[in-house]
């Protein structure tokens, strides 16, 4: 009996336990920016697609602030059942912009790619909620 109480108690805490842990690496959470905080491979970003302009605030771990400079990074927006890919530039101090022939709006999904120097290239997957 005492075995099937801890393996229930198991089962019900570890899908709570990951839950707790993947919001607290900050994935899913409403930015400051308008946008939604997704993982971006050991960064978090927050993608914000306005008209046809992309900004993505890059942050560490910790959601502090990550320079970008030397930074190169691409999109992919799916807007108005249209593809359209993009190439960001660094902006001071957390900042990647670009713009392009699209027209964003609430649903409108990108993919972000990108390379930081001297490391592999990451990607991450995000939502408009605008």
């Amino acid at each position: 009996m005492h075995a099937r109480l801890m393996l229930g108690l198991l089962v019900a805490l570890v899908p709570a336990a990951a839950a707790a842990q993947h919001a607290a690496s900050g994935a899913h959470l409403p930015g400051v920016h308008g946008g939604v905080v997704e993982d971006l491979g050991p960064y978090h970003a927050e993608v914000v697609a306005k008209g046809g302009d992309l900004v993505a605030y890059l942050f560490d771990g910790k959601m502090r602030v990550v320079d970008t400079a030397g930074a190169k990074a691409k999109a992919t927006i799916q807007a108005g059942g249209k593809a359209t890919s993009i190439e960001l530039s660094p902006s001071e101090p957390n900042l990647l912009k670009g713009s392009g022939a699209f027209a964003a709006g609430k649903g409108t999904k990108v993919v972000l790619f990108l390379t930081m120097p001297g490391q592999k290239t990451v990607q991450g997957r995000f939502a408009n909620p605008e």
